[in-house]
């Protein structure tokens, strides 16, 4: 029945408006992700060395979507995305990992200027893979967070989006004993990653 009641919705805009479409695209960009490493003796933290580390990624990923327009200018974009990040110059516990988001997001959309140009403000829920190849060890979080942007369509069926994505997530502490002088063991940590993204997105 909801399934029925969703479709319904979509073909009204649709025909009401004729803004209302699929949508596919290709985006990349650049991610952030602060990672942490400090080094104790037992339960006292060693001063001497500063582990927290902001690591920067290269991304590119795919959209699946539908852009709703449920007034002339006012739409709800629901879409699916897949992104891939690969870490670059980053400190020696992401010098050669990968991360991998899955999300399904939902943002409220406002065109202006002649209906060329959108903001875009929203939410994304899903499931993100962390590799880092090393001591950390490979972990999986469930991730929700924020999303904001502007579109600029050029023509009908294609547009530009620039887009801020943060993304929170739950990869856990991890702690290593060590011997190396003063220490007994090391705490490993990473932050959550955000995003700013350019993607190119075809309409119909």
């Amino acid at each position: 029945m909801l399934k029925r009641v969703v479709i319904i919705v979509l073909l009204y805009c649709s025909i009401a408006f004729g803004a209302s479409g699929f949508v596919v695209g290709l985006s990349g960009g650049v991610s952030m992700l602060q990672s942490s490493e400090e080094y104790y003796n037992n339960y006292i933290e060693i001063d001497w060395y500063e582990g927290d580390k902001n690591n920067t990624t290269l991304n590119y990923g795919l959209k699946f979507g539908y852009d709703a327009y449920f007034v002339e200018e006012q739409a709800i974009r629901i879409y699916f995305d897949y992104n891939r990040n690969h870490f670059i110059g980053s400190n020696d516990m992401f010098k050669k990992a990968s991360m991998d988001l899955y999300l399904l997001n939902a943002d409220y959309r406002y065109d202006f200027l002649a209906y060329s140009f959108g903001i875009f403000g929203g939410i994304n829920i899903g499931y993100v893979t962390l590799n880092t190849n090393n001591s950390y060890g490979d972990h999986n979080s469930m991730g929700f967070g924020l999303n904001a942007g502007l579109v600029y369509q050029p023509l009908e069926f294609l547009e530009l989006e620039f887009k801020f994505r943060l993304v929170n997530t739950n990869f856990p502490n991890k702690q290593i004993p060590v011997t190396i002088i003063d220490a007994t063991r090391q705490t490993l940590d990473a932050d959550t990653p955000y995003q700013f993204i350019l993607g190119l997105n075809f309409k119909f």
